[in-house]
């Protein structure tokens, strides 16, 4: 009887003190899963991300339980709640709101409104930043942000990307933001995609954003942030060092790229 005792209360402690937590990310309005979804702890340089599914799985053994979830998804209202009460909760299942935009009226004349395309066209093989969860897992949600400068209104039309070199083993899954000069998002829908070897013509990597309408004028940053898991690395080139480049990982405050 003794032996049984103490082995239900191992069980138990064992139990208390892992606080795995499994769910899914849904939008209300749909009903549709929403992949690749930041999860965070404020105040905390710790997250997860959602998979293409939606679904989700952060472990908060080791975190202080005084803080909140946070589930910030460019298109959706934030999401907040209570740590004890996230962990406690019977349904891991999160329903975010879309948020509805009032978007400014452009009148469009070729005087004064201009649509770029933005990257860099040198075919320079320099690295400037490489991504390679499996060697480190921060790299699955570092966020690299390209500052830029425009004096006149501008709608961007494509991004581009340079790749050095791309050795990954199954497709890159990625999410571009546009920040204004005080790193606040300025994009009103999710933008992301996939890189694979089908997309990358002669070491360029584009993608079309001219559905998105992303505007912006003066001071404004371009990030790219890997969003899954992969064997293998991807990394990026150009002649960007005459360019202010900032990188983050989850919560993090925005730092110099080296």
């Amino acid at each position: 009887m003794k032996n049984i005792f103490t082995f239900c209360f191992f069980w138990a402690v064992l139990s208390i003190q892992s606080q795995v937590i499994s769910g899914k990310i849904v939008s209300k309005e749909e009903q549709l899963p929403i992949p690749f979804a930041k999860i965070t702890v404020e105040d905390q340089n710790f997250g997860a991300i959602t998979d293409k599914e939606g679904n989700f799985k952060i472990d908060l053994t080791s975190i202080p339980k005084g803080g909140q979830i946070k589930i910030n998804v460019p298109g959706y209202e934030v999401y907040r709640q209570p740590l004890k009460d996230f962990i406690s909760s019977d349904t891991k299942s999160i329903y975010l709101k879309e948020k509805f935009n009032t978007i400014e009226e452009v009148v469009i004349t070729n005087q004064y409104i201009q649509k770029k395309n933005w990257g860099n066209d040198s075919k320079n093989k320099n690295i400037l930043i490489g991504h390679d969860p499996s060697k480190n897992e921060n790299d699955r949600s570092k966020e690299v942000a390209l500052k830029f400068k425009n004096k006149r209104k501008l709608k961007i039309e494509k991004i581009h990307l340079n790749i050095a070199r791309f050795d990954a083993k199954s497709p890159v899954f990625v999410r571009f933001n546009v920040y204004d000069a005080q790193m606040n998002s300025i994009v009103t829908e999710d933008v992301f995609d996939e890189i694979w070897t089908d997309k990358i013509i002669d070491d360029t990597y584009t993608l079309d954003v001219s559905k998105y309408n992303i505007w912006a004028k003066g001071e404004f940053f371009v990030s790219l942030q890997i969003l899954n898991y992969f064997e293998g690395s991807i990394y990026l080139s150009g002649s960007l060092m005459g360019q202010k480049a900032l990188y983050r990982n989850f919560n993090e405050d925005w730092k110099d790229v080296p």
